[in-house]
């Protein structure tokens, strides 16, 4: 079975600030339609049909389609409609009481008030045996509590999802409810050290980011375990010589069931002679899918860092995204609001004693320059991801602990 890390090489084409104006719409719904106010709601302030289209069925099917459609089935979804060419109010069969539209909206009124009581306690008993329809059930778990639900309706979609984790076509079957399908993407999503801070809004445009073959799956049978992603059989630790700098490739594939070389050992030096220069662009894509985790995992440390500065937070940037000459990965912050230049050394293997990484002579150049240089050694980067942070160790003050080999640099930091 799959993890959610293992395609963690798509973290660094995903931005969780591009959900603002999503999350701004679902909090203008939610404030507009708040518990106290549906407890008191008239029909008219719900029915679909009307030429006014302030009305909840609208604004949760139209006005918020980019937190998840709804509108592949019927206006019968929402328990009563009015036609858009008679006017007359259509009531659902299972919801009509006595032909009256009063008493039928106050059946639907309280089973939206009941689905909201248990979707606050994640009541799965009382979620599953909702009278709403289940599209529309989930959509409004979503809006209300986007923290415990996804904004995912689909069962079709839910089953792909599942399936590329399982890597069993049919690994959805297992799971007979759509709220129980959503928990296990839920729990996939609690187990990742980044995406576990994400709300269920976030997450599914993630999963749709890193499976865009869901927006084709219409049917069961539509449902393919996609294995054209990244080929991490073949992914390995090795050196390549880039424009005359090392670039250290770090696996984030399935490296603990091979040998990976010890990064401690001196036969991991790597010696330049030998080597051939490799085309930029034809390895260009590789570098950047395997290399994105370590300097994904720093960007959303230093967000994190500077919560209580959303000002500055707003403002980190994965720079070696748009100009990898610069000699530091990441542009962050300090408290006072000074830039703090990060140049991010990951790897797989997990922290030891000693500190020691490749450093190419443009990155040297630019610790001697920048007095707010950092070097961010991440250690384990595929599961717990612990970081070190060292102030730049290339200060006059802190040259007698450093060893540098000339490889173009091998650096061991001496921390005792």
């Amino acid at each position: 079975m799959k993890k959610l890390s293992d395609f963690d090489y798509k973290l660094v084409e995903f931005d969780v600030n591009r959900n603002k104006e999503i999350e701004k719409l679902r909090k203008q719904f939610v404030n507009q339609y708040p518990v106290s106010f549906i407890k008191v709601m008239k029909y008219k302030d719900y029915i679909l049909g009307q030429k006014n289209h302030d009305n909840f069925c609208y604004q949760i099917e139209t006005g918020l389609r980019k937190l998840g459609s709804i509108q592949g089935a019927t206006s019968k979804k929402f328990g009563m409609y009015q036609d858009r060419n008679t006017g007359e109010i259509i009531l659902a069969k299972k919801w009509n009481v006595s032909n009256s539209p009063e008493l039928t909206f106050e059946e639907v009124r309280k089973a939206i008030l009941k689905l909201l009581k248990d979707g606050k306690t994640n009541n799965r008993h009382g979620i599953i045996n909702s009278k709403i329809s289940q599209m529309l059930c989930y959509k409004i778990l979503s809006v209300y509590f986007p923290n415990l639900y996804l904004s995912i309706f689909s069962e079709n979609h839910l089953n792909f999802f599942i399936a590329q984790f399982h890597e069993n076509i049919n690994a959805g079957d297992q799971f007979s409810e759509i709220y129980d399908k959503q928990m296990e993407l839920i729990r996939l999503k609690n187990e990742h050290l980044i995406a576990k801070n994400w709300n269920g809004i976030e997450f599914m445009t993630y999963l749709y980011l890193v499976f865009p073959q869901a927006h084709d799956v219409r049917e069961k049978s539509d449902i393919k375990v996609v294995t054209n992603l990244v080929d991490s059989e073949k992914s390995s630790e090795e050196d390549l010589v880039i424009n005359g700098e090392i670039k250290s490739i770090k696996d984030i594939g399935n490296s603990k069931k091979r040998n990976v070389p010890n990064e401690n050992s001196e036969e991991n030096v790597p010696s330049i002679k030998g080597k051939t220069k490799i085309d930029f662009e034809e390895r260009q894509k590789r570098l950047s899918e395997i290399g994105a985790l370590g300097e994904a995992v720093v960007v959303n440390y230093e967000k994190d860092r500077l919560t209580n500065f959303p000002e500055l937070a707003r403002k980190v940037k994965q720079v070696s995204l748009n100009d990898d000459s610069l000699g530091y990965d990441v542009r962050s912050y300090n408290e006072d609001g000074t830039e703090r230049f990060i140049e991010v050394k990951s790897t797989t293997l997990q922290k030891s004693e000693k500190l020691q990484f490749y450093l190419s002579d443009n990155e040297l150049q630019k610790a001697k320059e920048l007095s707010n240089y950092w070097i961010y050694r991440v250690f384990d980067v595929e599961d717990f991801c612990e970081i070190v942070m060292i102030e730049n160790p290339f200060s006059p003050k802190k040259l007698e602990k450093i060893d540098i080999k000339p490889t173009n640099y091998f650096v061991q930091i001496k921390t005792n």
